[in-house]
């Protein structure tokens, strides 16, 4: 995996797992052994990693509805697919 994408994949779980505010970028470096001058080589500040991350999320979500869409056979089975994509 790439130091981008390690980077990435590490704040998502340490996000997830004790929240945004709480999580720091010394945090993410020691999370990953790896040193906080690297991780500004890739991202400017936790907000570029936290929006990235959205960014991702979005472009995914957006992917998987496309899909369902052009998929699903009537109206009704395009909205049960959506529901179930989102957990509903």
């Amino acid at each position: 995996m790439e130091p981008k994408e390690r980077i990435l994949h590490a704040a998502a779980e340490l996000f997830f797992r004790y929240g945004i505010k709480s999580i720091t970028m010394d945090e993410i470096a020691k999370h990953l052994s790896m040193s906080k001058k690297t991780i500004y080589q890739f991202f400017r500040d936790k907000d570029e990693i936290v929006h990235e991350l959205l960014a991702k999320d979005l472009t995914q979500h957006m992917c998987d509805f496309t899909e369902i869409s052009q998929t699903s056979n009537n109206v009704v089975e395009e909205v049960f697919l959506h529901m179930k994509k989102m957990g509903i």
